[in-house]
C-alpha cells in the first residue's frame, strides 16, 4: 500500500501485544534462567518462542528471538508498498550498518561465528542468509570484497577507510565510514518535502548526534594518548550537537565537565545521576522521541517508528535479561541494563 491508514491499523494491533513494564519488573524478579523462562510462558512469547522456552537454552533462546525480529520485519514489508517501504528502508539503514560493525568487530577480535550470528538482527537488504555468509568470510578484506560483488552501497565507503587505515585504537575509521554510509541512503530515502519525510529526518538527525555523542565519549576517556584532530571523526548531519561542543566534549578535563558541557545540549537528560551510561541514555531518549511521533502523528509514520524502536528494545531487553540471568546478577543491576 502506498499511504499508512490500513498499515497503521495493522501496527497498532502489533504494537499492543508489546510487553509491559510490570511484565519486564516480573521477568527481572524471576529466579534464575528457569524461573525466567517459565514467567515468559505466561506471556505472548510462549506461542512464539515454544521449544526455547520448554527446554530452556540461551542459544536457541537468542536464535528464536532473531526468528521473531524477522517475522516482524518480513510481516511489516508484506503489507506496505511506495513510500512507506521506502521510509521503512530508510529506518532499517540504522540496523543494518550496525550488523556490519558487529561483524568487523567480530573478525577484528577473533570472536567465533556462532557468537557473532547471536547478537545480529537482520534488516534491510542484509537478511540472515547474507550475514551468515559475510560471517563466514576468512577476513575483514574478503567481507567488504563481497559487498562489492553484491553492490552495496557500503562497500565503496568501506573500501576507502580500509585503504586510509586511519583509527583511534577502537575507533575504527571502518565503523565511522558506515555510520556515514547508512545516514546519507537514510536521507536519500526521505529527501520529500511531507510530513513523513520531516519527521523521519528529525529521528535521523537525532542518530547523528547519538553517534556523534557516544564518539565524543569514547575519544574523551581515551584522553590520556595522543590524539588526532577529533573532528575527524564528526559526521554532519545532525542537528542539536555543534561540532565546538562536539569538540569540548571531546577534550572535557573530567567526568564532571563532560556532564556540565553535556548540559547545554538537547540531551542533557541522558546521564543518570550515579555516573555516565551515555549510550543506555542516548537509547532512551530516542526511545521516548520515537513515543511522541506515535502520538503526534497516529496517520503517518511516527506509529511505524514508535513500534520498530519499542520492537527492537524489546528482543534486546529479553536477550540482556536471560544472559544477566545465566551470569546470576542481581534484579537491581538488570534493571540498569534495560531500555524502556
Amino acid at each position: 500500500m502506498d499511504d499508512y491508514s490500513y498499515l497503521n491499523a495493522r501496527i497498532r494491533s502489533m504494537r499492543s501485544e508489546l510487553l509491559g513494564e510490570t511484565v519486564y519488573e516480573t521477568l527481572v524478579a524471576a529466579s534464575g534462567l528457569t524461573g525466567f523462562g517459565e514467567t515468559l510462558k505466561k506471556t505472548r512469547y510462549e506461542k512464539i518462542l515454544q521449544y526455547a522456552l520448554e527446554n530452556f537454552s540461551l542459544s536457541v533462546f537468542e536464535e528464536k528471538l532473531r526468528e521473531e525480529w524477522l517475522r516482524v520485519v518480513n510481516k511489516i514489508y508484506a503489507m506496505m508498498d511506495g513510500v512507506p517501504k521506502n521510509h521503512l528502508d530508510a529506518l532499517l539503514c540504522r540496523w543494518e550498518a550496525e550488523n556490519l560493525k558487529t561483524i568487523i568487530r567480530g573478525k577484528k577480535n577473533h570472536i567465533g561465528e556462532p557468537e557473532i550470528l547471536s547478537v545480529l538482527l537482520p534488516a534491510g537488504a542484509l537478511q540472515q542468509s547474507l550475514l551468515a555468509e559475510l560471517v563466514r568470510q576468512p577476513s575483514i578484506e574478503a567481507l567488504i570484497d563481497l559487498l562489492a560483488v553484491w553492490r552495496s552501497p557500503f562497500a565503496k565507503p568501506l573500501k576507502k577507510a580500509l585503504k586510509t587505515g586511519q583509527e583511534l585504537k577502537r575507533l575504527e575509521s571502518l565503523e565511522r565510514s558506515l555510520d556515514i554510509a547508512s545516514f546519507e541512503e537514510a536521507f536519500k530515502k526521505t529527501a520529500e518535502e511531507d510530513s513523513n519525510a520531516r519527521m523521519l529526518r528529525s529521528l535521523l538527525e537525532i542518530s547523528v548526534d547519538r553517534t556523534n555523542l557516544l564518539t565524543a565519549y569514547k575519544i574523551f576517556y581515551e584522553r590520556g594518548v595522543e590524539l588526532p584532530d577529533e573532528s575527524f571523526y564528526f559526521i554532519r548531519g545532525g542537528k542539536g550537537l555543534t561540532l565546538k561542543v562536539y569538540q569540548a566534549l571531546s577534550r572535557a578535563k573530567n567526568r564532571s565537565d563532560f556532564k556540565d558541557i553535556l548540559q547545554k545540549t538537547p540531551y542533557a537528560s541522558v546521564l543518570n545521576e550515579e555516573g555516565i551510561d551515555l549510550e543506555r541514555g542516548l537509547d532512551r531518549f530516542m526511545l521516548k522521541k520515537t513515543r511522541r511521533m506515535g502520538i503526534a502523528d497516529p496517520l503517518g509514520i511516527g506509529v511505524m517508528a514508535d513500534y520498530f524502536f519499542r520492537k527492537t528494545h524489546e528482543l534486546t531487553n529479553l536477550r540482556v535479561i536471560a544472559r544477566a540471568k545465566s551470569y546470576g546478577m542481581y534484579p537491581a543491576d538488570i534493571r540498569t541494563l534495560l531500555v524502556m
